[in-house]
């Protein structure tokens, strides 16, 4: 399921390719793809600020990726899940995931 920033200039989404996607509204075009995850993307989620996306995978983990930054891998990797991930929520700071 796509996520849009709280100005809904960005979209994010994710799929079966593993990959996250990060696009512009106005142009529709892509910004940039995250790569990663070793199964497919089942949930994305932009922070509060749209600065990091956080994404869920069949895989077990929650990858951060840092919008702004050209780097290619995420700035932080949560993988101590014992299943695929469904949902993530952004909240305060603070993540749910299940």
């Amino acid at each position: 399921m796509p996520s849009s920033s709280f100005d809904n200039s960005s979209l994010c989404s994710g799929g079966g390719d593993k990959a996250v996607v990060l696009w512009d509204v106005a142009s529709g075009q892509v910004v940039r793809k995250f790569r990663g995850h070793a199964g497919k993307v089942n949930t994305v989620q932009f922070n509060e600020e749209a600065t990091v996306i956080l994404s869920g995978s069949i895989d077990s983990s929650i990858r951060c990726w840092d919008c702004r930054s050209r780097r290619p891998e995420p700035v932080q990797t949560l993988d101590e899940a014992r299943d695929g991930i469904s949902s993530v929520k952004v909240s305060d700071h603070e993540i749910l995931a299940g």
